[in-house]
């Protein structure tokens, strides 16, 4: 390789840890007109890619990366992780289980085909024993991270999960504050915390993990996509219907007819609760600043919506006669998003 070839790839390698990743492949693409067959740099490309969000031309970019080093456990890690970002998890987690059987001690390889197991057991709710296969198989690979590399706080983020995977709070608790021992800035820590909390039922420590979560990644809309399903989230509702079915079934065909009127009833006042009074239980119960976050992303999205290319101001025409203040009589007062949904 030639030096500019090593200087691109040194560049984009170092933008890519700094989070710089559409820099990052603009610098893979420039060493690759000098060097089009390097592997390195097609790696990097496509590593580059995969994070900005373009999965097909990622995806492009890391089957030639294979096609270069067939041999190379990192080449098919990511074209793996690739397919996993394109949705298919099952083909991801097949490449992925390949790259590791070319690599056993890739600790990141065991990480993404953790991540795509449990993408499948989210999937297969219904199935009962193929769910708990799939989150047990994504468990394993959590522990061979950890073994691989215990300084690292992917390996426990993992663990914590697959314990939300299991309904398992105080497994998925445990694991996240090993993780955010070893990184306390980790976001993926806190969002774990408030899973856990969600799933005990304590939504005020949720909608906090959730907002601490998205002040250390602001640029993520994943803490936030939580932050509103607490406002949403009542376990208690599934329970009892289920309970409902079971009674339904017990009885015969008259007490049966009864109770199956009244479980209606009952089911269609959860539903009214989950609607709305979820959504009010659960905002009195957190705190003032969760609370002024969810504000501040209702305003943008209201100020997103009543935004239209028809309400911009005119131009001046000729007509227009201008007043002795030097004002214009018919001018326009401004757009619809200047003057708010409530103009």
């Amino acid at each position: 390789m030639t030096a500019a070839g090593h200087d691109a790839r040194d560049r984009a390698s170092t933008l890519i840890k700094l989070g710089r990743h559409h820099e990052a492949a603009d610098a893979a693409r420039a060493g690759l007109r000098t060097a089009p067959d390097d592997p390195g740099l097609t790696l990097l490309l496509a590593v580059a890619l995969c994070e900005t969000g373009d999965s097909a031309e990622a995806h492009a970019v890391a089957e030639r990366a294979v096609a270069l080093r067939p041999d190379s456990a990192v080449a098919h890690r990511t074209l793996g992780w690739t397919i996993y970002k394109r949705g298919r998890h099952t083909d991801a987690a097949t490449h992925l289980a390949h790259a590791i059987s070319l690599d056993p001690h890739d600790g990141e390889a065991h990480i993404m085909r953790a991540e795509a197991l449990l993408k499948q057991a989210q999937k297969s709710r219904l199935q009962t024993r193929r769910r708990t296969a799939l989150v047990g198989e994504a468990d394993r690979h959590a522990a061979e991270a950890v073994e691989l590399e215990p300084a690292a706080a992917s390996g426990y983020l993992m663990h914590g999960k697959a314990c939300v995977a299991r309904s398992d709070p105080a497994g998925a608790r445990l694991w996240a504050e090993r993780a955010l021992a070893l990184e306390p800035d980790h976001p993926v820590g806190h969002q774990i915390l408030g899973l856990a909390a969600q799933i005990s039922g304590d939504t005020r420590a949720a909608a906090d993990h959730y907002l601490d979560a998205g002040k250390l990644n602001p640029r993520s809309g994943a803490s936030m996509k939580m932050l509103k399903s607490v406002r949403a989230s009542l376990p208690v509702s599934g329970i009892a219907f289920f309970i409902l079915a079971r009674i339904v079934l017990a009885f015969g065909q008259v007490v049966g007819g009864i109770v199956l009127v009244l479980a209606v009833l009952v089911l269609v006042g959860m539903l009214g609760y989950r609607m709305f009074g979820s959504r009010w239980h659960a905002r009195r119960n957190m705190s003032t600043e969760a609370r002024q976050a969810l504000a501040r992303d209702r305003d943008l999205r209201r100020g997103r919506r009543w935004s239209r290319p028809w309400s911009l101001p005119r131009r001046p025409t000729r007509t227009n006669r201008v007043t002795p203040r030097g004002g214009q009589l018919g001018a326009g007062t401004g757009s619809a998003a200047d003057r708010g949904p409530g103009a």
